[in-house]
């Protein structure tokens, strides 16, 4: 891989960009948003509505589910939600308990395991820390299966139930889960337990156990979802918000994902040499260098976004 650095980009990319975001703009619209709440009367916290697209382009029957970072909310990442409807998905932006970074709370702790302890409790319910506990309904994974529920019976021809498998439960090979920073974490191990369509994510993973200078337990290669099914877009300059980008690579090694491919985003065609990490050194217009893959504003983006969502997978 050559040095990834903002600037020049191929033609192709350029012209490819700007069909894809003026195409997104053209066939954009509004949300429809759900409180959860109204999805389930015992959720009293972190209760702003979860944000659900339909597809505007071909319906490819699988639905993206995003999650947001740490007190991230799901009315942002509108562009990246519309690209993903542009291309045939349902698309879901999840509310869910956001408040805790696990690498904050796990970073310095002397269990191997803390950051997979901690990220199953918010994805399945239990003890997320000693003093917190997230209960079995108030977690990602029953706040989608009750959302879904809730717009098969607000919204019957839209499509929604094709999610739900026959026991009502959540049909996990039909979901693409993504997430942003502490998201991407969530939607990592939520691939790593559950046989889904593909991962994406964004300046993640973030997961670092400074005490044992090593990337944590359960962000590996046993996976229950094929690793080539696993994309992430990072910039270069991202150092801060739980560990370096050298720390963030050592965790993609450990998965196995930087044997599968890295490529240099900003000069690289649309198809990126099939590579499955995707990094960026564009200077970003807003977001910062964390913020970048999904905030920056930079053309480069849509290209990547497309590539994330569309390329073939096994």
């Amino acid at each position: 891989m050559r040095s990834p650095r903002g600037g020049r980009r191929l033609r192709a990319v350029l012209v490819y960009t700007a069909i894809a975001v003026s195409t997104v703009k053209a066939n954009a619209a509004e949300p429809l948003r759900i409180l959860p709440s109204d999805t389930d009367p015992r959720i009293r916290g972190f209760n702003l509505p979860h944000s659900c697209w339909l597809p505007s382009g071909p319906d490819r029957h699988e639905l993206l589910l995003f999650l947001p970072g740490t007190g991230g909310r799901p009315k942002e990442h509108f562009r990246f939600a519309e690209t993903a409807a542009r291309f045939g998905y349902h698309v879901i932006s999840l509310m869910y308990p956001d408040n805790m970074a696990a690498q904050k709370k796990c970073g310095k702790s002397s269990d191997p395991d803390a950051h997979l302890k901690f990220r199953l409790a918010i994805i399945r319910g239990g003890d997320a820390l000693p003093h917190r506990r997230i209960a079995p309904y108030d977690s990602i994974e029953s706040r989608l299966e009750r959302l879904l529920t809730h717009l098969t019976r607000l919204k019957p021809d839209d499509g929604w139930k094709e999610f739900l498998n026959g026991r009502g439960g959540i049909h996990w090979d039909k979901i693409a889960v993504s997430g942003m920073s502490q998201g991407g974490g969530h939607a990592i191990i939520i691939a790593k337990y559950h046989h889904v369509a593909r991962v994406l994510t964004f300046g993640s993973p973030k997961d670092y156990n400074f005490r044992l200078r090593r990337p944590p337990n359960g962000f590996d290669s046993r996976t229950a979802t094929p690793l080539e099914r696993y994309f992430t877009f990072n910039h270069l300059q991202d150092n801060g918000h739980g560990c370096t980008h050298a720390q963030q690579m050592e965790t993609l090694r450990q998965m196995g994902l930087v044997m599968l491919g890295v490529a240099d985003a900003d000069t690289t065609g649309p198809d990126f040499g099939h590579a499955h990490v995707l990094i960026s050194n564009a200077n970003p217009k807003s977001g910062g260098f964390h913020g970048f893959p999904l905030f920056s504003g930079r053309a480069v983006c849509p290209v990547v976004w497309k590539y994330m969502l569309t390329a073939p997978v096994k």
